[in-house]
């Protein structure tokens, strides 16, 4: 049986189309839901339960959930991420989930709010990436972009613009740098990175 293996990740231009398109949405939730992502790299799971006590503005960090591993770690963010959430925290508790929670099980009981991601990021993504696909199909499912897709989008850019695997590693807070090498299908990326050099080279100054 062949593995179904997932090669589509969002180039740079799509990365920002997609944060472009989420601006535009009235909700905030939207563009932060993508936002987290792309910033943090991090699972689904891992951004809907980042809280504001989780972001550390003086020292440019964010602490992150590791789900599977049931670990937390931390990344590195810019001057200008921190500056960004030093505007959009001001509202915040120190203990509210920077995506803030959809509806509730139980309106008497805040701890009962259900913390999901907006319908919305989704349908996004539908519009931009996945309308021609059939996610029925094994093979064009894929190819279909989701949640997921930002992670190995931020990772496999990373990797193809030289950044050093252990890095990306850690970055992900993969245990192995085997590990890192399988999610991003380094023998695929190298082949058709070479394969994309060549037949520019060919095709150059033809059309």
């Amino acid at each position: 049986m062949v593995k179904n293996v997932r090669n589509r990740y969002l180039s740079v231009s799509e990365i920002r189309e997609l944060l472009k398109e989420a601006k535009s949405y009235p909700f905030e939730n939207v563009y932060l839901c993508i936002y987290l992502g792309i910033l943090t790299a991090g699972r689904l799971r891992t951004v809907l339960n980042i809280r504001k006590s989780d972001i550390d503005i003086e020292n440019n960090y964010i602490k992150l959930d590791n789900f599977k591993s049931s670990r937390n770690y931390r990344v590195s963010i810019s001057e200008e991420a921190s500056n960004y959430f030093n505007k959009i925290l001001v509202n915040y508790e120190d203990n509210e989930h920077i995506i803030r929670p959809t509806h509730f099980k139980d309106r008497k009981f805040p701890s009962q709010a259900m913390i999901e991601a907006p319908e919305a990021v989704f349908k996004l993504m539908d519009k931009l990436f996945n309308q021609k696909l059939n996610k029925q199909n094994n093979k064009e499912r894929n190819e279909v972009v989701n949640f997921h897709t930002l992670r190995r989008s931020v990772a496999i850019n990373l990797a193809l613009s030289g950044v050093e695997i252990y890095k990306i590693m850690t970055f992900l807070n993969h245990s192995s740098v085997k590990q890192t090498q399988d999610y991003l299908n380094l023998e695929y990326l190298t082949a058709r990175s070479e394969t994309d050099l060549f037949l520019k080279n060919i095709f150059t100054d033809l059309f």
